[in-house]
């Protein structure tokens, strides 16, 4: 098969899908990546051809500080900026649709469906969370809110479609009439078709709601097999002690990066343990001195420094817990946005590390108490290395290939 592979957000919502694209190209099949230019770096360093399509995402995340001020206003900063460069976005995107068998998206796409049909070629969703799909188990993933009765939840997925429609309604539908499309009526479907939606999510962790629609069954997590070697600094500090703590945001944005810095040394320190402090996006740990206990890195892959770590503190990206899941270490989550509230739950009722910490009650106190837990206990150990080779056990992107290839004929 010829598969445009179009990730649409954060490195979170990229990930994933470079994870499926290098897959495809191992398998015999034509892959190119069409993606926000600030991963240009990362597809050449696995050798994938790629396209740059719209804007710098994380230039335009760090300035209006997402996810840190406010999730109500993320959820609208994401919606106007996918108002603004909507029909940009499908005229970048259609060349490429035009020349391939199936497109595949993933994360905050907008913009691949109607390229896709434009192009006349099936489109492929992929979804990381379970909390993309519709239920009246849960409400929709903008919703951080658990536990509601089953006709709320019902009502809540009508009222976010009909904020998608008012968003995205008018540009679109424009933009389709003078492609010879019809509007969109169906928004869920439009964006998450039912019938050709991936659900890559480990089930051990994250199953589907009974009532979910899909056509085929979750294939489990895409993990990026880097085996880029570590920093030689970094395997010093891990040679030179005890495993330490990993913390780190991964793209999340932060108004106040030096104080979260602050916490996450205290917190460290009042649990008696070493640090390996990630920067991410929000550039976390600038001026931390070396050799007090601490290490600030750099992007660095996961594949080869989780398991070498005795915890691991993040934001609760879906390819972070992922990832965390399957190095079968403790996690502890701190929450940001959208759907990291419902990883933070899945890991607390997985046994996989404590309660979560919101973004806005992060403190060393909090964080340091979470930390003696995850480590103390030896439960949380026991519990996360044996869902750890359960995840292991599973090839998913070969599950993955499977079901494009069979939902792609649909």
């Amino acid at each position: 098969m010829r598969v445009l592979v179009a990730p649409a957000g954060s490195r979170g919502d990229f990930q994933p899908l470079l994870a499926f694209a290098l897959g495809l190209r191992a398998a015999g099949h034509q892959v190119l990546v069409a993606a926000s230019p600030n991963f240009a770096s990362e597809l050449a360093a696995f050798g994938l051809p790629f396209q740059a399509l719209g804007f710098d995402v994380e230039a335009y995340m760090r300035e209006l500080e997402l996810f840190t001020s406010s999730r109500t206003r993320a959820t609208w900063e994401l919606f106007k900026v996918g108002r603004r460069e909507i029909f940009q976005l499908i005229a970048e995107a259609l060349p490429l649709a035009r020349g391939v068998d199936v497109v595949v998206g993933g994360g905050a796409q907008i913009f691949a469906p109607t390229a896709a049909e434009a192009a006349g070629v099936p489109y492929v969703y992929v979804a990381y969370s379970p909390q993309s799909l519709w239920s009246a188990e849960h409400p929709p993933f903008t919703m951080p809110v658990f536990g509601l009765p089953r006709p709320l939840n019902r009502v809540l997925w009508s009222l976010s479609l009909a904020a998608v429609r008012a968003a995205f309604g008018g540009p679109l539908n424009r933009q389709r009439r003078l492609l010879g499309l019809p509007p969109v009526r169906d928004w869920y479907d439009h964006f998450f078709p039912r019938r050709r939606t991936i659900l890559a999510a480990d089930p051990e962790i994250a199953p589907p709601a009974p009532d979910s629609p899909l056509a085929h069954p979750p294939v489990g997590a895409f993990h990026l097999e880097d085996q880029r070697p570590l920093a030689p600094e970094l395997e010093r500090f891990l040679a030179s002690g005890p495993a330490p703590v990993y913390a780190g945001f991964g793209s999340m944005p932060d108004a106040d990066a030096a104080g979260t810095t602050q916490i996450f040394l205290d917190a460290a320190r009042s649990a008696g343990v070493r640090l390996v402090l990630s920067r991410g996006w929000a550039g976390h740990g600038a001026g931390v001195p070396a050799g007090d206990g601490a290490l600030v890195i750099g992007p660095t892959s996961h594949a080869l420094l989780f398991p070498r770590v005795a915890a691991i503190v993040h934001h609760g990206g879906a390819g972070t817990t992922a990832a965390a899941t399957r190095a079968g270490r403790p996690q502890i989550l701190v929450p940001h946005v959208f759907d990291q509230f419902l990883w933070g739950r899945r890991v607390l009722e997985a046994r996989l590390g404590p309660a979560p910490i919101s973004r806005h009650r992060l403190a060393a106190k909090s964080l340091g108490g979470a930390l003696q837990a995850a480590l103390g206990e030896a439960r949380y150990r026991d519990r996360a290395a044996e869902i750890a080779a359960q995840v292991r056990a599973r090839n998913s992107i070969a599950a993955g290939i499977a079901a494009l290839q069979t939902l792609a004929q649909r």
